[in-house]
């Protein structure tokens, strides 16, 4: 029999959490109940777990989600690739894309490099490489020491902005930006005003600006635009511009869901 404390049973309580949807604030202390460094192997057993993953059973495809907190919660550099790997295979699971880049940046700097790594891969899907991107810009953000490396990061992979989606690059802008990566302002300028943009997401290049303290307000009108916009004067306006700031909450945003369905996803 196993016993209460016994490192199986610590692990497996997870499965009878439950409840996962909770404020971003509001996680369960994982060492309060118990696991430790220990439990690493097995958490990564579990959070991996295909047949839990797509469980229809609550409490069964919510222990996965509980995890990934756990493992974040006790800094599992373990856990980095395994969770990278998670992050390709569930690319349409809401839960794993909205706290993918909050668990890499608990877990720390060590997770830059596998990070980039998935970044620079021209085979993965747009989405998931922005996803890299954005968990290399909140690494920056929590760890101040490494803020400059990880913007370094990110615009070297920008500097291949013309062979790259219109959706990688915005969100690899959005990323400098949320570093406030000033020193790389021409780059993007370049970026947004040679290659494929979706301006969906940050706006154009003035509000860029704003944002990253460059200008205090526009100096033209708010130009029309096509949400998927490449440069080409011949090209007809489609949609009207947003501001910067809708922009931004927009691209934050692209993962919520409604009220009716916030559980996780298994597609």
């Amino acid at each position: 029999m196993t016993s209460a404390d016994s490192p199986d049973s610590r692990v497996t309580q997870l499965l009878s959490l439950g409840g996962g949807d909770v404020p971003r604030g509001d996680w369960i202390d994982y060492r309060a109940i118990g696991l430790t460094e220990a439990d690493v192997p097995a958490l990564v057993a579990l959070m991996t777990d295909h047949r839990l993953n797509v469980s229809p059973e609550p409490n069964e495809h919510w222990a996965p989600v509980h995890a990934w907190r756990a493992l974040a919660q006790l800094s599992a550099v373990e856990a980095i690739q395994p969770l990278i790997d998670l992050r390709i295979e569930l690319n349409n699971d809401y839960w794993l894309g909205n706290e993918f880049s909050r668990v890499m940046a608990a877990i720390g700097p060590r997770a830059l490099m596998p990070l980039t790594a998935m970044l620079r891969r021209d085979d993965l899907d747009p989405f998931i490489r922005g996803a890299m991107a954005e968990a290399i810009a909140e690494i920056g953000q929590t760890h101040m020491e490494v803020a400059t490396p990880a913007a370094d990061m990110l615009a070297e992979q920008l500097e291949r902005f013309a062979g790259q989606a219109a959706i990688l690059n915005s969100l690899i802008i959005g990323s400098l930006i949320d570093l406030s990566a000033v020193r790389h302002a021409d780059l993007i300028r370049r970026a947004m005003e040679e290659g494929p943009i979706d301006l969906r997401h940050q706006g154009d290049w003035e509000d860029v600006q704003i944002e990253l303290g460059l200008l205090t307000e526009r100096i033209t009108p708010p130009p029309q635009m096509s949400p998927f916009w490449f440069p080409n004067p011949d090209r007809p306006a489609e949609k009207p511009h947003i501001s910067a700031a809708q922009a931004r909450a927009k691209r934050k945003a692209k993962r919520k869901i409604s009220k009716k369905s916030r559980r996780r996803n298994r597609h």
